[in-house]
């Protein structure tokens, strides 16, 4: 059995340079920002066991996986016994974690189809809540008001279930040989919106800084440096010169191979299978890889409908096989 990596031609729209559509990608990235922090939370939160785990309803909770003191044990899956297509889209720095678990499931006699998408976590919220295109979609970070509002009028209802932690990872292109292993805030504040490394540390080269950071339709890192390094002044970020807005993280490490002066973020997991391409950078003396030390880490989670969980034993078997195997 094949898994089929679709894409939504038509519907992702590619990323540009800020200057190709400043206007646009302005209002997307900021509306972003502005509601990353919104998490939705229930006003009355109603525990439930799905048969997954305990969870809250419309919230995003760390789930409880085999904790002695709960009683709770996720089930012993059989994927031999399950059939019919699911569809899987979302954060991009989730999808090669996804596509290992899905071709696992597959191995060990799944028969349907598993369709995953690398469409970005808004998109993928969009296709999940709005248009009702997909079964799971996974999330660099918890979902927010707006989207559980698109959710509600549709009337699906998130469930949210934590998988991973993912540190965002500063990086250079590997041709960069000014620029060393750590930086401060201070320094990153400057990088990110200045025009010339001269401009940050005069020892360095007089040449532009090449800024390639995550476009308005996603809410990971853009959201989280312009919070914890620029106070939540989208705009500075925004207006910076030479600054160029990615939707895939391939495009850093393509940039990166070909231009010295690139500098970006994307995922700690990503950064590891492309460490001979670029650079790491440290922050405050602190590296990606000390994940409850580092500054900017962030949850990642996979939601879907509760009602899909009690109607399609398929995506409670899924879930419950991604629990289960996550850590290996």
């Amino acid at each position: 059995m094949v898994i089929y990596h679709w894409s939504f031609v038509g519907i992702i729209i590619a990323a540009l340079t800020l200057s190709a559509c400043n206007s646009q990608n302005n209002s997307s990235l900021s509306k972003n920002i502005n509601k990353s922090d919104n998490v939705a939370t229930a006003s009355s939160e109603k525990k439930e066991f799905v048969g997954i785990q305990s969870i809250s309803a419309n919230s995003s909770v760390t789930p409880v996986k085999d904790e002695p003191e709960t009683g709770i044990k996720l089930p012993d899956i059989n994927p031999l016994k399950l059939e019919g297509e699911l569809r899987i889209g979302g954060s991009s720095t989730l999808y090669f974690l996804t596509k290992s678990i899905a071709e696992r499931f597959i191995e060990e006699g799944y028969p349907g189809k598993v369709d995953i998408a690398s469409a970005g976590t808004n998109q993928g919220f969009e296709l999940f809540c709005s248009e009702g295109k997909l079964d799971i979609v996974s999330s660099y970070g918890s979902i927010n008001s707006q989207q559980i509002q698109a959710c509600n009028r549709t009337g699906r209802q998130p469930i949210a279930f934590q998988v991973a932690t993912d540190s965002l990872t500063v990086v250079v292109s590997s041709q960069n040989d000014f620029l060393p292993n750590n930086l401060s805030r201070k320094e990153l504040n400057k990088i990110l919106t200045l025009e010339k490394w001269s401009d940050v540390n005069k020892k360095w080269p007089s040449r532009p800084i090449k800024r390639l950071v995550q476009s308005g339709q996603w809410t990971g890192s853009s959201a989280l440096f312009v919070r914890k390094i620029l106070n939540g002044n989208v705009n500075q970020l925004l207006n910076a010169p030479n600054t160029k807005l990615y939707e895939f993280e391939e495009e850093v490490i393509q940039d990166a191979l070909i231009n010295a002066d690139v500098i970006g973020i994307i995922g700690y997991a990503f950064y590891k299978q492309n460490k001979k391409d670029v650079r790491m950078i440290s922050i405050d003396g602190i590296s990606p890889s000390s994940y409850k030390n580092y500054p900017f880490t962030s949850p990642m989670f996979i939601y879907t409908d509760r009602k899909l969980i009690y109607k399609r034993p398929e995506v409670k078997g899924f879930i419950n096989f991604y629990l289960k195997n996550v850590d290996k």
